[in-house]
């Protein structure tokens, strides 16, 4: 993969409560639930058209557009988000009795905006979406509460017309100097994904289709012209809207 700037859609997720399982079960215990969390979350990734960049422990990262961009990443990673937290409640129901555990959950967060893609490592090379925008992703996961997600400015500037969004407070993000925004869960989308585009090098400006066949732009900043900033959001099911 050759090293470019582009928009993605980063999403990152934990599993909340993995780490009490370890003082209470087997090691072999702990890797069944786990790891049984672990694929469903990754089935809801893929099924969307996301691709898994790593596994970390008990959650993972992982880029919508990379390494195939698509016109509506933002939503698919959106709706993926809202799939994980559907199959991992329902998970937490079917392990509750048989396990006697009663805090197991995930958290997700998202967030679009330009990174670098190029490669790394050297026996094995992995596709990577490095800078500002992955790093917000991972800061917003790990804000979320459980059974939540958070998403960046720049992706609820990508969701707002197909999403309901529920503003939150800028959150304060170590090591950078500006606050960065945060909505609330997405709920639902207003039409269905179009199919996964083979050939996607034509529209890899990360845009949500709008109503009447238009796109809407992701909006600048009045202040920062050149900048995806602001406050986040959360995200909530509108009136009508389909499931």
């Amino acid at each position: 993969m050759e090293d470019e700037l582009r928009p993605v859609t980063a999403l990152f997720v934990d599993i909340v409560g993995s780490t009490a399982l370890g003082e209470r079960l087997l090691p072999e215990e702990v890797k069944a639930l786990v790891g049984e969390c672990v694929t469903h979350v990754s089935g809801a990734v893929e099924e969307f058209g996301g691709t898994i960049q790593a596994y970390q422990g008990d959650g993972i990262c992982a880029y919508f557009a990379v390494p195939a961009a698509h016109a509506d990443d933002a939503e698919r990673a959106a709706r993926a988000a809202l799939r994980i937290v559907e199959i991992v409640g329902s998970y937490c129901e079917d392990i509750r009795a048989p396990w006697g555990i009663e805090r197991f959950n995930v958290r997700v967060g998202i967030n679009s905006g330009p990174a670098a893609v190029g490669s790394v490592g050297m026996a094995a090379p992995q596709a990577v979406a490095l800078g500002d925008t992955t790093n917000v992703a991972a800061r917003l996961e790990a804000a979320a509460k459980p059974g939540t997600v958070l998403v960046g400015d720049g992706t609820a500037q990508l969701l707002e017309r197909r999403f309901v969004l529920e503003e939150r407070e800028p959150l304060a993000v170590k090591g950078r100097a500006r606050p960065a925004g945060v909505a609330a869960p997405p709920r639902s989308a207003r039409r269905p994904l179009g199919r996964p585009d083979a050939d996607c090098r034509a529209r890899r400006r990360a845009c949500t289709p709008a109503r009447r066949g238009r796109r809407a732009r992701p909006r600048p900043r009045p202040d920062r012209p050149h900048e995806w900033g602001g406050r986040a959001r959360q995200v909530s099911a509108g009136r009508g809207a389909e499931p």
